[in-house]
């Protein structure tokens, strides 16, 4: 599930969750559906799980490579 890809050791609010997915621009109503297998759903859930992390460094190659147009406008 979204929630297990971005949370595996359960110790993040769904709040809290929320908040990074729509900080990144992924809108998901349901954290138990399944990881999307489009590449950009899955490379914006890349940079979701750096955010639940509160990574202080994210490293991004070729960051835009697999955006949807919509994403990219």
């Amino acid at each position: 599930s979204i929630r297990q890809n971005l949370d595996p050791d359960g110790v993040t609010s769904s709040a809290e969750i929320n908040e990074a997915l729509d900080r990144v621009g992924f809108q998901s109503a349901n954290l138990e559906e399944s990881v999307p297998e489009n590449r950009g759903d899955a490379q914006k859930l890349s940079l979701v799980r750096g955010v639940v992390k509160k990574s202080r460094v994210i490293c991004i190659d070729e960051g835009a490579a697999a955006l949807e147009k919509e994403t990219n406008d």
